[in-house]
């Protein structure tokens, strides 16, 4: 092992850096994903700020932990490859940068097609009025603050935000729906004295 690692040349050893500990790192992801573990915590925007979820409605990232680990494996290997080929330094650093970029875009379009499919795009918040619900986090008051809710309508109980004019609505209270405002369900308690 120390013969070929004395053999080779300096800018093979610079891929080989990077080949070894990102292909590691690829494979860890990639356990992580099939066992479930997998978390999109790491997603870091442009910038710099942290972004715990991924919402359909927010734009994609480009600079993940998971794209820098994804590119620097191609990029390394395509760069390896390129060296065992003989072909120019130049052409072989173009090669990776080429390749690492073009499996991000692949990804970055699949990755918009299945937010896509999650998107509730069929779900018409409409039809929510006049339906009673919880409220699952506690609602401020004066309509400046958002809370949760739980209302069953089209066939499913599902979890939205909502917010209130009137008091604030602590988590259990039974609430109605009045309106929709901005995309947020607008509520107030159920029974009004």
């Amino acid at each position: 092992m120390e013969e070929w690692w004395v053999g080779i040349s300096n800018f093979e050893k610079f891929f080989w850096i990077l080949a070894v500990p990102s292909s590691a790192l690829f494979i860890v992801q990639m356990i992580l994903i099939v066992i479930g573990i997998d978390d999109n915590g790491d997603i870091l925007d442009i910038d710099g700020d942290l972004d715990m979820d991924l919402e359909p409605d927010v734009p994609l990232k480009l600079v993940t932990l998971r794209n820098a680990i994804i590119f620097f494996t191609i990029f390394s290997w395509s760069g390896i490859m390129g060296l065992r080929k003989d072909y120019s330094k130049v052409f072989t650093i173009g090669l990776g940068l080429i390749l690492g970029l073009a499996v991000i875009a692949i990804l970055l379009f699949i990755e918009k097609g299945i937010l896509k499919l999650t998107e509730s795009g069929n779900m018409n918040l409409n039809y929510a009025i006049g339906v009673i619900g919880d409220v699952y986090l506690t609602i401020p008051s004066g309509g400046e603050r958002w809370g949760k809710v739980q209302v069953n309508f089209q066939s499913s109980l599902k979890e939205l935000d909502a917010i209130t004019y009137g008091e604030e609505l602590p988590t259990g209270t039974k609430i109605i729906v009045t309106k929709v405002e901005n995309g947020l369900l607008v509520v107030e308690r159920l029974n009004k004295t």
